[in-house]
Parts: C-alpha cells; structure tokens; sequence
C-alpha cells in the first residue's frame, strides 16, 4: 500500500501535467510536476528504510567509522529538511556551529539526523517550529530533537522502537514502522543509545547519545 499510493499518484499526476501542457495552462502543469517530485521522494525514503532494514535483519549493516566533525555534518542535513520536507516548518538548531569532532560513521550519524528531523516534521502541523539540540557530555554527544507535535499514546511508548509498530494515534500520516527501530540500530553499533519523552497532544523529544569514540566491543565493519 505505501508503494502502490505514490505509484498512483505519480501515474495521475504525469498525466495530468502532459494534458495541462498541451492547453499552455503552466501554473496547473507545474503543480503536478511538483507533485511528482514530492512522491518520487517518498518513495525513495521508502525503499531506502526497507533496504537499510534488510540489511540490519541479515547483520550486515555497513559500519565504517571514521574522524568526523558533526558541527558541519549536522548544519547541512537541517539546511536539505529545511529546502526539502521541512520547507513548511522552522527548524532552530543549537550547538552545531562549532566544531565537535568524533569518530563515528558518517552515513550513519546523517541517518540518525535525517530520521529524527524528518519524524518530527511528519508529526507536527505546519509553521510550527522543531528544535534540534547537540551537547557534548564528558566523552559523549547527545542529539535530541524536540517537536510541538501531535505526541505518543503512554500506550505505544514502551513499543516505539520495535520494527512495524506505529503509535495509534498517527492517524493518515505515512510510514513504515522502520524508521525509529533502524535509528537504535545505528545507535547500538556506534555503542550509543537512544530515548524518548512525550506526552500525547503536547509533543516528543527524541535523544540519541552516542560516545566520541566507538568502544572496542563494537562490531567490525561490514562490508
């Protein structure tokens, strides 16, 4: 089903955009030309989140840690949401101008990032503002992101990072369930861990604390 809806959507959508086209009526060809583009990248997070978790089910995700600076790595994911899903929103970030090296996978630390800013945007009405915050704590970085959202049902919070769970309350909101059980599986491998607190029609704040250095017990990189 959330393959075939943006299949759909995009088969319509052409449609329409080519008969606009042909009339000269530009403004309505654009708007679906533009609605195209928005499905087209849905269903890239799609695939991407069931082919990450494939990977993760197999034991095979790729790890590659290297020395990083998560100050410049996290200043360009918030300005793609803000350019991209998060257009229609404000994102405040603090702590991510100065410099804050780590050795850390850098795909991965962009994952974890993406996924949260992204999960807090899906969940909150438009113009309202999302808080990403970093805080290095002794040999450690916190990453929490903050929304006004629509907030999780105490009910679901003790599932939350179970694959395919889904809290009741997201009502027509799309996803796959995978998002937050792949987020703590980037977490674990890296040695970190990940929270959440929320109360439900208030909003979420969502924590990862990863060390500056992976631990030696952490697993050997993945081909």
């Amino acid at each position: 089903h959330e393959l075939r809806t943006p299949l759909a959507t995009i088969q319509s959508s052409a449609e329409l955009a080519e008969m606009f086209m042909q009339r000269g009526a530009e403004a309505k060809s654009t708007k679906h030309l533009g609605r195209i583009e928005d499905n087209v990248e849905r269903m890239t997070t799609l695939l991407e989140d069931v082919l990450i978790f494939g990977r993760v089910e197999s034991g095979r995700l790729p790890f590659h840690p290297e020395p990083m600076d998560l100050g410049p790595l996290a200043q360009e994911t918030v300005s793609s949401m803000q350019q991209g899903i998060g257009q229609n929103h404000c994102i405040r970030a603090s702590g991510i101008d100065d410099a804050l090296p780590m050795t850390a996978d850098p795909q991965l630390i962009r994952l974890i990032l993406t996924n949260l800013l992204s999960n807090a945007v899906k969940y909150s009405d438009e113009e309202s503002c999302v808080q990403l915050t970093v805080d290095r704590e002794e040999e450690h970085v916190r990453i929490t992101v903050e929304d006004k959202g629509i907030g999780i049902p105490e009910a679901d919070l003790d599932r939350l990072f179970e694959p395919f769970h889904r809290a009741e309350n997201v009502g027509t909101r799309r996803g796959t369930g995978l998002g937050l059980s792949i987020l703590k599986e980037v977490a674990d491998v890296h040695g970190g861990r990940v929270g959440v607190e929320s109360t439900e029609g208030v909003g979420s704040t969502f924590w990862v604390v990863l060390p500056l250095s992976p631990p030696p017990e952490s697993p050997e990189t993945q081909p």
